[in-house]
């Protein structure tokens, strides 16, 4: 189905194309006027006959999120979410300990991770 529109956008952009009025271009002096004529043309039948597809544009994961860390990261989460239902002393303890081991876990990752590419140029250039 898919190549059946292609192949009609295709016999349909080439119709469309040897139909336009691209004999206009000869009597036009200046190479610019030409050039900018020319990609006029080109781009309304672009426009015309482009297949649009939409596409959602998503950022990679980070490669230091591990399972463990996803885990500590729930569990902060769920503990954030009780600390602001009521906001009791231990609860908001129990988060800022959670928050702050979670932090210090990732960024202990991150460091790992960026230590693990630079430690064999290190050795290696010895």
């Amino acid at each position: 189905m898919k190549e059946n529109v292609v192949a009609l956008l295709k016999s349909s952009f080439n119709e469309e194309l040897a139909e336009s009025s691209l004999d206009n271009i000869f009597f036009l002096r200046n190479i610019d006027e030409k050039v900018a004529y020319l990609s006029e043309v080109l781009t309304r039948l672009f426009n015309k006959h482009e297949l649009m597809r939409t596409c959602r544009i998503t950022k990679p994961p980070a490669p230091w999120i591990t399972d463990d860390l996803n885990e500590l990261m729930i569990i902060r989460d769920k503990s954030k979410r009780r600390f602001r239902k009521s906001h009791t002393e231990a609860k908001c303890k129990n988060y800022q300990v959670l928050s702050n081991s979670t932090t210090t876990a990732i960024r202990n990752d991150i460091f790992l991770l960026r230590w693990a590419f630079v430690t064999p140029r290190i050795y290696g250039s010895i």
